[in-house]
Formats: C-alpha cells, sequence, structure tokens
C-alpha cells in the first residue's frame, strides 16, 4: 500500500500502488466531498481493502512521494464543445483535479517527495518552433484537420521539493508524431511528419501548479519506447528537463533512457498511466504527470514584502 497522511487526525489513508487508485473509505473534513466523489469511481472489491493505520514519527518521515487521485469527479466532459474551445476545456480539466492540487499545498500532508528524475532533452528540440505553440498539440492554429493519433489530455502539476505550487512555470512539450517523427529538419523520415500534428507545446501554470495539454499518446520508433519529453522553466530559466513514460509499455524495460533511473521510486515517478476517458466515443485518453522540482524556483512577484 501507498499511503497518504490526513493531518486533521494523524492517521494515514491508504493508496494502492498496484491499482494506482485511492482506496480508502473512511471520510475526513475538510475533504469529504472530494472523497466521496472519488470514492464512487472504484470499486466495493477496493473498499473492502483499504486499511487504517496510526501515524508515528517513523512512518512519517518515511512517508511515500506520490498519489493516484482517478475518481470519477476528475474526469473530463464526455462530450466537447464544437468548434474545440481549448480554454474553457483547459479550465474544466484543470478545475477537476482539486484532489492531486490539496494533496501537494495542504500543509503537512506529504512528509517527503521524490524529485522527478532530470533526463536528457535530446536531439530534437524543435529547431524551428512551429507557428502554433499552444497546449493544444491536435489543431494547429485554426485548422479543422486534427492530428492523427490517440487523443491524450495530459495533466500535472509542477510543485517544489516541499508540495508547494509553482505558479507561472512555463511547461514545454515535444514528442514524435503518429509515426514516429520529430518536428526537426534532421528527424528521420521528415518529409513524411504529419502536418496537422503540432509536435510542440507550452502552458504556463496556474496559481495551484496545473498544467494541460491535448496531445497524442506517444509512438515508439527505432531505438526508443514511447515517451513524451517534458521542459519546466521560471523567469526565462530552464529548471529541468525529463520525459515521461507509458506506463507497461514493452519498449521501457529495454529503452537506454529508462534504465539509466536506477532508483526505483524516481522511475516510478516517470511512468504515466493512459487510461480511457470514461464517456469518450473515440477512444481519448487520459494521463497525469505530477512534476516535483529539486529546488523551489523564486517568485518575485509573490513576494512577502
Amino acid at each position: 500500500m501507498d499511503r497518504l497522511f490526513f493531518p486533521t487526525d494523524g492517521r494515514l489513508l491508504c493508496f494502492s500502488r498496484a491499482r494506482r487508485n485511492f482506496v480508502g473509505s473512511t471520510v475526513f473534513d475538510p475533504w469529504q466531498r472530494t472523497l466521496q466523489a472519488m470514492q464512487r469511481g472504484i470499486g466495493d472489491g477496493a473498499r473492502r481493502n483499504a486499511k487504517m493505520l496510526p501515524m508515528t514519527a517513523d512512518t512519517k518521515n518515511g512517508l511515500f512521494r506520490r498519489y493516484a487521485t482517478e475518481g470519477k469527479d476528475m474526469n473530463h466532459p464526455t462530450h466537447l464543445p464544437t468548434p474545440f474551445d481549448r480554454r474553457r476545456f483547459s479550465q474544466r480539466v484543470l478545475g477537476g483535479v482539486a484532489f492531486g492540487t490539496a494533496a501537494f499545498t495542504c500543509p503537512g500532508l506529504f512528509a517527503e517527495l521524490i524529485t522527478t528524475p532530470s533526463q536528457t532533452e535530446g536531439p530534437f528540440y524543435p529547431d524551428q518552433l512551429p507557428l502554433d505553440t499552444d497546449n493544444d498539440l491536435l489543431i494547429i492554429n485554426d485548422g479543422i484537420t486534427p492530428a492523427v493519433g490517440l487523443i491524450t489530455h495530459l495533466t500535472g502539476s509542477v510543485v517544489g521539493p516541499t508540495g508547494a505550487p509553482v505558479r507561472n512555470a512555463l511547461v514545454e512539450i515535444w514528442q514524435v508524431d503518429n509515426q514516429g517523427i520529430y518536428l526537426h529538419s534532421k528527424s528521420p523520415r521528415r518529409e513524411t511528419y504529419d502536418s496537422n500534428f503540432q509536435g510542440y507545446g507550452r502552458f504556463s501554470t496556474n496559481a495551484k501548479g496545473e498544467y494541460y495539454f491535448r496531445t497524442i499518446k506517444p509512438s515508439p520508433y527505432t531505438g526508443r519506447t514511447p515517451h513524451i519529453h517534458v521542459a519546466v522553466s521560471k523567469h526565462g530559466r530552464r529548471i529541468l528537463t525529463t520525459q515521461c513514460y507509458v506506463n507497461g509499455a514493452p519498449q521501457n524495460q529495454r529503452d537506454g533512457l529508462v534504465r539509466r533511473i536506477r532508483d526505483p521510486l524516481a522511475l516510478e515517478t516517470v511512468m504515466v498511466d493512459f487510461k480511457p476517458l470514461a464517456g469518450s466515443t473515440i477512444d481519448e485518453l487520459t494521463a497525469r504527470f505530477d512534476i516535483v522540482l529539486g529546488v523551489t524556483p523564486e517568485d518575485p512577484d509573490h513576494s512577502d514584502s
């Protein structure tokens, strides 16, 4: 079991690492509504396996790093506005991850967070940025033809080492198209690149450190397992460069960069579950990648003076 500390009464509410889902059945204020909604998204068997553990100093010092929050209240809308309203959809998606943010920002909630491991930028960061660099990689500008691939709604939070949200951080992602080709002049088979796929996007985190992208599920290519490149910057300075991976992809075990992450707990932080979006009629997916920085970036816009 993975464990989450609730400071309201000093006990631990359990999560299942195997299920990557909330399995507790006891509800505490002030999160009553959130937890009840999450419980509606799990089965009776998971509830029966829930346990409550006493909080001790040793337990608190060993508290875990990651949580899973995929209850029904996190599901995105089952019908998207037409034409696609990016701002409205982003707000609704980010509004649905309230519990995830609470888990990072409530004082005393986590005793320890595992820093997201740094990884190479790779040779294919776009050498020429696309004209459209927003957070919707499926549609370029006002185009009407979407990119080919499994639509994925990628969300997450950026926090510092203590769990404090990092607002106004610039999150960048870049990845191959459905054929395994980068938006880069030297990418192999560049001439067959999907011209409807943006290939790169960026998004500034909100006050809760949250970000959102609409993209495609990453594809493998020769020598690499499916992955998405992610970079976080603050005040124009790159803080973290990393990659996230499709949890359970068979190519993971053979991928050289995955194998470089020797710490199994750190490796777990970059493995992302791509799950079906409930109610979607076009096989959309959801994925959540939370980022824990190893340093707390200064925020001149949020000073004490």
